[in-house]
């Protein structure tokens, strides 16, 4: 639980990295006028694959893995090696755990439905906060800049825009990597009200520069600019890595792997959606800057996503966060709610859920 939600940061700031690379061969290919100007840069999608690839099997695998494949002695080693700077150190407890986790979801596999996503209440509700996560943040218009910025800043007449670029994919590694740092210091709901709010105000200044459209002077253009690294930044430092860490704690249950794999795809469908039609809203629509307008709408939705369904989750155990959707508590409460102690068959049950649950932790 220590380390679950700055892991699932990293994968944002690593492909922020991996975006800054990519920024980087593109920029320095640029003035190649010959077919190796986009053959290095296609190449890379190559290479970089094939060390990754070399370097798996120097990957360890987790000691859940180890335990659910009957390996309890390779598990024993791997959790050892976890808690190496710990010396009193005594892996039983933790064996002993994921084993009865492994027993639990053997014994309970099959009560896992995707008709229940649809039919009951709580787990659809599971469901809808967890993809609304993916949703809330590609609806905000964030993959405009990433996949459209160069030729924003061109049709806007501003000079040197692959610089522009190149310093919008800098400024993205230092706002997640602040992210990753307060990640423990600052709460969750907090920090994307107000990231999420400043991401509105910027597409909306945006929006309003923009109509004056054709007619934008240069001071107005670069004001644009400016506040598109505002989106970037605001964005990197809640959004971006915060979403993957909430719909991951909200998919709890013995449907958790069937949510986040509804959620990946609405990922990538709302992704798809905002990335297919920005060209058709900026060109053929006729709003050019004034797109900020529109993302501003969007964005909106992810406001409001935040405000009713993130909830404060930093010091919640799992089980925890599993009561509250089975006790209806608003998400706003979330923080300061104080859970009645079960008793019974009641009680068996919740902790069995929460077993299975750090399981796949």
């Amino acid at each position: 639980m220590e380390i679950r939600s700055p892991a699932l940061y990293m994968y944002q700031f690593l492909q922020s990295c991996s975006q800054l690379v990519a920024s980087g061969l593109t920029q320095g290919t640029n003035s190649i006028h010959s077919s190796l100007s986009y053959k290095i840069p296609m190449g890379g999608l190559v290479i970089l694959p094939l060390f990754m690839l070399i370097f798996l099997p120097f990957i360890p695998e987790s000691p859940t893995w180890y335990v659910f494949h009957h390996r309890h002695d390779d598990a024993r080693r791997a959790l050892q090696k976890i808690y190496r700077n710990d010396r009193t150190y005594d892996p039983t407890a933790d064996l002993a755990l994921l084993t009865q986790a492994r027993n639990y979801e053997a014994a309970q596999g099959e009560e896992s439905s995707w008709l229940a996503l649809l039919l009951d209440p709580i787990e659809r509700k599971k469901l809808i906060w967890a993809s609304g996560g993916m949703y809330a943040q590609q609806i905000c218009g964030i993959i405009f800049f990433y996949n459209y910025g160069v030729v924003f800043a061109e049709a806007l007449g501003v000079s040197q825009p692959f610089t522009i670029t190149l310093i919008t994919m800098i400024l993205q590694i230092f706002a997640v990597a602040a992210s990753i740092l307060t990640g423990h210091r600052l709460r969750r709901r907090t920090n994307l009200l107000a990231s999420t709010s400043l991401i509105l105000v910027a597409f909306l200044i945006i929006g309003g520069i923009g109509t004056q459209s054709p007619n934008l002077t240069t001071a107005s253009k670069y004001i644009i600019v400016v506040f598109s690294y505002v989106v970037i930044c605001a964005y990197n430092f809640g959004l971006g890595p915060l979403t993957y860490a909430i719909s991951r704690e909200l998919s709890v249950g013995v449907n958790q792997n069937k949510i986040m794999s509804v959620s990946i795809v609405a990922l990538y469908f709302f992704l798809w959606v905002v990335s297919f039609t920005a060209p058709y809203l900026y060109y053929d629509a006729g709003l050019g800057p004034m797109v900020g307008f529109v993302y501003a709408g969007t964005t909106l939705t992810s406001l409001l996503w935040v405000w009713y369904c993130v909830g404060e989750t930093q010091g919640r155990t799992r089980l925890e966060v599993a009561k509250f959707f089975t006790e209806r508590v608003p998400a706003r409460r979330w923080r300061t709610h104080v859970f009645v102690e079960r008793t019974g068959d009641e009680k068996d049950d919740v902790r069995a859920e929460h077993v299975e649950d750090d399981s796949k932790a």
